[in-house]
């Protein structure tokens, strides 16, 4: 009995471990570097020098910003992540990703809405407790919305 005990144990301390091993670190808040510049370019934007905002928050959330590319109607990559600070409005938050959105999309996060038309798309998706916002703008409409949705599983897998 006292080597099965020990046995649990062992395997307990095992499991512990390797869920350690492959936890992710978290968001350090430099939305510059969720992307590379190669990354950004599968979606045409350029150039894919990176802007970012200085973080704000407030007693719900603190909001990270970046961009590459131009402003306005230039082709541009925009994303925002918020970190909310409490479950309750981490959860209001995501009932809410759906509105605005005409299609689900499985994979990234853990409930992720996408819209796309001509030039321009857009994704916003849970991951934790951060809500992650894409908006593209392109010269002319992509010819597949994967480089876009794949952006956003690297953001995903960053948060």
């Amino acid at each position: 009995m006292q080597k099965f005990r020990i046995a649990m144990v062992l395997a307990a301390l095992v499991v512990a471990g390797s869920a350690v091993s492959t936890a992710h670190a978290a968001f350090s808040g430099n939305t510059c570097g969720l992307l590379s510049a190669k990354q950004v370019a599968t979606v045409h934007v350029t150039p894919s020098t990176c802007t970012s905002q200085k973080p704000f928050g407030s007693s719900i959330s603190t909001n990270y910003s970046a961009n590459w590319g131009g402003t306005g109607l230039a082709p541009h990559l925009a994303i925002v992540v918020v970190l909310y600070k409490s479950s309750s409005y981490f959860q209001a938050a995501k009932n809410n990703l759906k509105l605005g959105y005409t299609t689900k999309i499985s994979g990234i996060g853990s409930s992720a809405y996408e819209s796309h038309n001509g030039v321009l798309a857009q994704m916003s998706f849970a991951v934790g407790h951060y809500i992650a916002t894409l908006n593209l703008r392109t010269s002319k409409p992509l010819k597949s919305v994967t480089p876009f949705n794949d952006l956003a599983k690297t953001i995903a897998g960053e948060l």
